[in-house]
């Protein structure tokens, strides 16, 4: 983009004793074919807030003239190189001239107008506005920075109104400043904008030229949309409405004639590396769809089942069957001698507790004797070692024992 411009400039003393404010391009220097403007306001107090301003003009605007000039698009990280090497001017300053326990500081306002649109950047409470007095409403300023100030923030959360902070003590305490040696360096905020119309103003100021504004802006308003066809008038109502104000006031203002072209997108910088040769991955395997594993689980589930059947059919058909076990002879030995140990239990062991019979109770029935004897029978059978006698023997000489036992008993 190129641009038809005019520029004028305010820097005023105010009621101070020295000059703390610094403008680039200097005062009654500023020609139309300047397209970088800075103004600065030393940190009021501090000692050497002149130096401070002035380094941050010089050395910014080294940094930023060689771009515009060679018709390139400003870039962020231009921006921001030109402010860390303010920045680092003012440490070298600071290193060879100590100024004791106060450091000196200063706000930063910033307008660059290159092939891209404007560039508009801002460090403190001086203000940048950008102004179309033909358009009304919300449209008349186009951009206006937020100051970073306390009172400011203090608004912003509603623990102030707007006419408390315009009458705060506090309303000089910025948050911030551009200092040597800060731990945290400050950044400064940024704006870009293509839409730049013949007729537009851009308005730079610190805040010795707002001491009569109003929280809505509504003074400046008013000048500019009285007076936008008249730079020059416009210039001087800013400096009376401005002669009573107590700080430093300093100001830029630029008005746009005419703008020729279209922005132009900065040039991307594609560093020369030669590429790698590209790694050879094994593929990886195909992936099954959910069909696939269903029907596999199918199959399997099928498979087995005829497993199943196929083991329970043997087992009760095709098995061959086992003969029986044929009873050893010493089968009916060992239930004889089961029996034999439970019939060799002693009497006493038996018998509970109030159930001895008494010297006067009844004999007991033939019957009852006939069962004895058949336990003892048993008794003697199963008592007998193996291989002294056979089972026939054995048997013989029982039931011959037996009858005699009768005998005897029924003689007596």
């Amino acid at each position: 983009m190129k641009y038809e411009l005019n520029a004028y400039s305010i820097y005023e003393l105010g009621q101070r004793a020295n000059q703390e404010d610094s403008i680039y391009p200097a005062h009654e220097q500023i020609t139309a074919s300047d397209r970088v403007f800075i103004v600065c306001d030393g940190m009021g107090g501090h000692e050497s807030g002149e130096v401070a301003s002035r380094i941050v003009c010089d050395t910014m605007s080294r940094h930023l003239l060689p771009i515009v000039e060679a018709g390139e698009v400003l870039t962020d990280e231009q921006l921001r190189a030109a402010v860390n090497a303010a920045l680092d001017a003012l440490d070298a300053a600071d290193d060879e001239h100590p100024s004791g326990p106060k450091k000196m500081g200063t706000t930063m306002t910033c307008v660059v107008l290159h092939e891209g649109g404007c560039t508009i950047a801002h460090i403190g409470d001086s203000r940048v506005y950008h102004i179309r007095p033909t358009a009304e409403g919300d449209d008349f300023f186009r951009y206006v920075t937020n100051d970073h100030s306390l009172v400011n923030e203090l608004v912003r959360v509603g623990e102030l109104t707007p006419e408390e902070a315009r009458h705060s003590r506090q309303k000089n305490v910025i948050t911030r400043v551009m200092m040597p040696h800060l731990e945290q360096r400050p950044k400064p905020d940024i704006y870009h904008s293509a839409d730049i119309k013949p007729g537009d103003y851009f308005y730079l100021c610190s805040d010795g030229m707002l001491e009569q504004e109003e929280y809505d802006n509504r003074y400046t308003r008013n000048n500019f949309a009285s007076l936008s066809n008249d730079p020059e008038q416009l210039v001087q109502r800013l400096r009376e409405v401005s002669s009573e104000n107590r700080d430093n006031h300093s100001a830029i203002l630029v008005r746009i004639l005419a703008v020729e072209g279209e922005a132009k997108v900065p040039k991307i910088v594609i560093p020369d590396v030669v590429p790698e040769p590209p790694v050879r991955k094994k593929p990886l395997p195909p992936i099954k769809s959910v069909a696939n594993n269903n029907r596999q689980l199918r199959m399997i589930i099928a498979v087995l089942s005829i497993v199943v059947v196929l083991l329970l059919a043997y087992i009760l058909f095709l098995r061959p069957k086992t003969a029986p076990e044929k009873p050893s002879k010493d089968n009916g030995k060992h239930k004889t001698e089961q029996i034999d140990k439970k019939s060799k239990t002693p009497a006493k062991e038996q018998k509970k507790p109030g159930q001895e019979k008494s010297e006067d109770a009844p004999e007991e029935p033939e019957d009852a004797k006939e069962s004895t004897k058949a336990a003892s029978f048993m008794g003697a059978i199963s008592s007998k070692k193996k291989g002294e006698h056979s089972e026939l023997d054995e048997v013989k000489k029982v039931i011959k024992d037996n009858k005699t036992e009768n005998n005897r008993a029924k003689s007596n």
